[in-house]
């Protein structure tokens, strides 16, 4: 029995301290949670140099992560 009742409590702590380590460093900060989403669009402007809708596409893909 005591047995039983240490694997038990042994298993709610594990479960309390993995509950707070999600808490603390993977819920949004409070102050995030209820911000409004941002949508970012990156166009390219007219350019001499042939590669700036390659960067375009680069930087837009940086940015959306």
């Amino acid at each position: 029995m005591r047995k039983l009742v240490g694997s038990l409590g042994s298993g709610l702590l594990v479960v309390g301290i993995t509950a707070g380590v999600w808490w603390n460093w993977f819920h949004e900060p409070y102050a995030l949670a209820d911000a409004p989403k941002v949508d970012v669009t990156v166009r390219a402007e007219k350019s001499t140099y042939p590669d700036v809708q390659e960067t375009t596409e680069d930087v837009d893909t940086l940015v959306r992560v």
